[in-house]
């Protein structure tokens, strides 16, 4: 997904977006080492989601802005 607002000219790519009631949740997708989550951290400065969700191989982890799930319990999400 590609958003351009007002006169920026910045783009916040996300692998999905989940609806979860009335809110939209970002979902970001990183099966490889580099979990650097840059356009998931710009989307949620700009957009204020309620929440926000990486898939990664690291372990289960709660960063105030975004939770970090790993890859092998994403069917439980």
């Amino acid at each position: 997904m590609s958003c351009w607002g007002g006169t920026e000219k910045a783009t916040f790519e996300q692998d999905f977006l989940l609806q979860k009631d009335a809110d939209i949740v970002p979902v970001e997708v990183k099966a490889g080492g580099n979990v650097r989550s840059q356009s998931l951290k710009a989307f949620c400065d700009k957009y204020k989601p309620a929440a926000a969700v990486r898939f990664s191989l690291l372990p289960y982890r709660e960063q105030g802005w975004m939770t970090n799930i790993p890859l092998y319990a994403v069917c439980n999400f």
